[in-house]
């Protein structure tokens, strides 16, 4: 038995045969033909990708502070990213117990919208995913039922490119929907 595969050393010596043998049989593992089908695929190297991944953010993102500086300006007052209620939601309304999630149309897969594609590469990664933030928006949301909260969910789709116009009506209508229960 060569030293390196009794654990008495780190790495393998240069012309030892059973590493030979074990590299050139060695089947690659589904993971790792995942990451070199994505490597080839995608548009830029490791480095800048994880550099684009890490700037996402899950809270304070355009959409977000469209409509919390809206909800401010109309009169109401709200707190932001609630850790002791399920899925730690975007405004809350403690005085009216309502709840408004501002969702993005790609993370939660917002089905019927333009802004939901699902992606081309790494599928075996994304779809899952998406997948599993969908089951958690739901369990969320009905646990927060249960505990008697109202729950509003605005999508990114209703507040990008959409006219000032528009907007302000989106807004008008949370502030109302906000103040009045049905």
């Amino acid at each position: 038995m060569c030293r390196h595969r009794s654990g008495r050393a780190r790495s393998p010596p240069a012309g030892c045969s059973c590493y030979l043998r074990r590299s050139d049989s060695a089947k690659p593992s589904p993971r790792s033909r995942i990451l070199n089908s994505t490597t080839l695929m995608d548009k830029v190297d490791a480095e800048t990708r994880s550099r684009i991944m890490s700037r996402i953010k899950s809270r304070d993102t355009k959409p977000e502070m469209a409509v919390r500086k809206g909800i401010f300006a109309r009169g109401l007052r709200f707190r932001l990213h609630v850790g002791q209620l399920p899925g730690r939601p975007d405004l809350v309304f403690p005085k009216h117990h309502a709840i408004i999630q501002v969702h993005g149309c790609f993370w939660h897969g917002h089905q019927p919208c333009k802004l939901f594609k699902p992606p081309a590469s790494n599928k075996a990664y994304w779809t899952p995913k998406i997948e599993r933030n969908r089951m958690n928006d739901e369990r969320s949301l009905c646990l927060l039922r249960e505990r008697g909260w109202r729950v509003h969910i605005v999508w990114e789709c209703s507040i990008r490119g959409q006219s000032a116009e528009a907007l302000e009506v989106l807004l008008d209508d949370l502030a109302d929907w906000v103040r009045h229960p049905r």
